[in-house]
């Protein structure tokens, strides 16, 4: 970029880039215990029973569970658990990588199948649906708000 001008071709490779349609989904996220007293051998044996766990939790879904019901029950994200693990209209910036790219690659209705690994935890995530782009005019303020000048 030249000074404060932003050139409409980076408008457009960051929007080809950057922007895509928000996304709803369900998860259960799993935590393992950590503190700062554990030892590493600690903190391993409580990242393997939090895996273990989520794939418990997967194992029910495949067994005809309702998602819903397994998020109320497991999931120890409290802001969304008591909801059936609804997290509606997020985009990539507002969750780990990891989260994006799993929510991103399911079908609409589709689970993940093995446990989704970010510094949170573990998801188990059910993808309800991802909204249209937006358009690049629709998205241009948004956009030059994010781009570095």
């Amino acid at each position: 970029m030249k000074g404060n001008i932003v050139f409409e071709k980076e408008i457009k490779d960051y929007y080809n880039k950057e922007i895509e349609g928000a996304m709803s989904v369900r998860h259960i996220l799993i935590q393992p215990i950590n503190s700062d007293t554990m030892t590493s051998e600690e903190v391993a044996e409580e990242e393997a029973k939090a895996l273990a766990k989520a794939n418990e939790v997967i194992n029910k879904l495949k067994n005809g569970g309702k998602f819903e019901d397994l998020a109320k029950e497991y999931s120890d994200d409290s802001a969304n658990a008591n909801k059936g693990g609804l997290y509606e209209k997020f985009d990539k910036k507002d969750v780990p990588e990891e989260y994006w790219i799993a929510s991103k690659g399911l079908k609409d209705g589709a689970y993940t199948l093995t446990p989704v690994k970010t510094s949170h935890g573990f998801f188990v995530i059910l993808r309800i649906n991802q909204e249209d782009k937006p358009s690049l005019e629709d998205s241009k303020t948004e956009i030059l708000v994010k781009t570095p000048q």
